[in-house]
């Protein structure tokens, strides 16, 4: 992985925490989304709208189906940038 990388993966969690009110020590790339963050369908959109607004990147929403866990979020957006 590259610097870039590293830093939108670590924008993306940083995001996440902010967004969901979650502590930030849990938000790790191997957290799982609904499961061990508590988020729901719904939320995944409200994500996908905060990445495209806080980040400036374009998210196909058909994405959204291979979020499984903060890494998986984090990859899919910087292969994006």
């Amino acid at each position: 992985m590259n610097d870039a990388s590293d830093d939108i993966r670590s924008r993306v969690e940083d995001l996440l925490s902010e967004e969901f009110d979650i502590a930030r020590d849990l938000v790790v790339p191997s957290a799982r989304l609904k499961g061990d963050l508590g988020l729901d369908s719904i939320d995944g959109v409200d994500l996908l709208v905060a990445i495209e607004k806080k980040l400036g990147v374009r998210v196909d929403a058909g994405l959204l189906g291979r979020w499984i866990t903060v890494g998986d979020v984090g990859n899919c957006v910087a292969a994006l940038q």
